[in-house]
């Protein structure tokens, strides 16, 4: 931060302890800022415990970089209670580290306002901050975007779709609803549902075709770009229930359930010193594996019938 050249109304927070700041106005206090900063690069104790009680007149922001308890898909940095928060008397919350918007608490308001451009896939739609209005006992925000690009994800059910042209049209369409002027579009495109299509889809030749359809664009300002385009469909009812029945699918869906033996056919990945950096698998990590597991399943199963 020393290379910054910031303004002279901006203060940065010391490690190690809880420090206030006082906001004033011709010389008169009107509010006070709670924080601090991490002395490391990982702060994983419960400092909220350190932060002062609210005893005066003047409105109190507590700022904090942290993980409510009961969240997860994020490090578990200076970890914190609501109730906790609650408890100091603080006229607002303003919290960091979660990417998503949240209000954990609407009265006072406890808030994340998530980042302000989304980096991945994982972090979809309008990006931004938050301008606060304190009053007497209410606070109002007001969302403002500051993304110049939004990741976007769109499923789409092909339940009663004929050909694979009326998939075209119909990817073309729902495609151009995602268009923004003066702001770059990331769109993941998922095929779902249950289809007669189902077989078509399998040759990879056609999705690489209807990629390669979906991204004829100019690229500028404002564009529409398919990262990606993913098969998630099933086949019809009946074709699904026939094969789910089948002893080899039972057999293998009670192993895609048994924790055990997942962790057991990564086991050789968790040792290796390079691909154990890539394998922190979340709760949500999990289910799309197991899901991509059923999936593909049921798609050899259907090419061997």
């Amino acid at each position: 931060c020393v290379a910054l050249d910031c303004p002279k109304n901006v203060h940065f927070f010391e490690g190690n302890s809880i420090q206030s700041v006082h906001f004033q106005n011709d010389a008169k206090k009107l509010a006070c800022l709670h924080g601090f900063s991490y002395e490391t690069a990982a702060v994983t104790d419960n400092r909220t415990l350190h932060y002062p009680e609210k005893k005066d007149h003047l409105y109190h922001i507590g700022i904090l970089h942290g993980q409510a308890d009961g969240y997860s898909g994020h490090s578990r940095y200076a970890p914190f209670l609501v109730t906790e928060l609650l408890k100091k008397g603080y006229d607002y919350w303003a919290l960091g580290h979660i990417h998503k918007r949240m209000d954990l608490s609407t009265d006072p308001p406890v808030r994340y306002s998530g980042n302000i451009q989304g980096r991945h896939s994982g972090e979809t739609g309008e990006k931004g901050g938050y301008i606060v209005t304190l009053n007497g006992s209410e606070a109002e925000g007001s969302f403002h975007a500051t993304s110049d690009i939004e990741w976007h994800d769109l499923i789409l059910h092909l339940e009663g779709l004929d050909s694979l042209q009326e998939l075209i049209t119909l990817c073309e369409k729902e495609k151009s609803k995602y268009q923004h002027p003066q702001k770059g579009v990331l769109l993941t495109i998922r095929l779902s549902g249950q289809t007669q299509l189902f077989e078509e889809l399998l040759d990879g030749t056609f999705l690489e075709e209807l990629e390669e359809i979906l991204r004829e664009e100019d690229h500028d300002t404002s564009f529409i770009h398919v990262v990606s385009l993913k098969n998630e469909t099933k086949p019809s009812v009946h074709d699904e229930m026939s094969i789910k029945q089948s002893g080899f699918f039972q057999d293998i869906s009670h192993v895609l359930q048994d924790e055990h033996e997942l962790q057991q056919a990564i086991s050789e990945l968790s040792t290796h010193k390079t691909a154990r950096k890539y394998i922190a698998l979340e709760d949500q990590d999990w289910e799309d594996i197991k899901k991509q597991a059923e999936r593909l399943l049921l798609s050899e199963l259907h090419k061997s019938r």
